[in-house]
């Protein structure tokens, strides 16, 4: 059972991405490269969780016990006991460094081809035993939104690994709905505890 769950990169989506699992009631790392970073993150989430009270959306009570699931770091250990972990972590590279900027923007898996993002993707889920994908459906950039759905389809084909994804829009914030969001990823969970339990069983390799 999926008890604890790591984040790695706390920016707006990394810490959106943690929110989710905090107000579902998971015990949740959010990890940066800097512990200030982190803070930052979790700052991000009170903003989010502010808005929602405005709204009526959410008490003050509710806001308090989400952030209660949430401990920042800026080390990699804490997350050793976690089931889950997600990475959203940012490119980073040097101010006028640009021979850095070229290898960060040219290694980017965004910007390499079909076959080298499905490729990559199964060896990640080989070599780090993934248990679960979550793919983001940009859809302001058509090529990556088609795309996502062909890497989806082959790594599922090869690695059996369960996967889902959720729309969301870098020009339209409306698109992104955390109703959606939560809902996938509770399913993710749910198809995960199921292949775990037939990993017990020896039902699957």
């Amino acid at each position: 059972m999926i008890k604890k769950i790591g984040v790695i990169g706390a920016g707006m989506m990394g810490a959106e991405i943690a929110l989710c699992f905090e107000r579902a009631g998971y015990e949740t790392i959010l990890d940066d490269i800097k512990l200030e970073y982190a803070q930052n993150g979790i700052r991000k989430q009170e903003a989010v969780l502010d808005k929602n009270i405005k709204k009526g959306k959410i008490t003050e009570e509710d806001k308090a016990k989400t952030l209660a699931n949430v401990t920042p770091t800026d080390k990699y250990e804490d997350m050793a006991d976690c089931d889950l972990i997600i990475e959203a972590a940012l490119e980073v590279y040097e101010t006028n460094d640009l021979d850095g900027m070229a290898k960060s923007y040219t290694g980017n898996y965004a910007n390499r081809n079909l076959d080298y993002g499905a490729n990559q993707m199964e060896n990640l889920i080989h070599k780090f035993n993934v248990d679960g994908v979550i793919f983001h459906s940009n859809r302001s950039c058509k090529l990556m939104d088609f795309r996502t759905y062909e890497v989806q389809r082959r790594i599922t084909e090869r690695t059996g690994c369960p996967s889902v994804i959720f729309d969301g829009d870098q020009t339209e914030p409306r698109v992104f709905s955390d109703a959606q969001y939560e809902t996938r990823i509770q399913a993710l969970l749910e198809m995960m505890e199921k292949n775990k339990e037939a990993k017990r069983r020896g039902d699957v390799e």
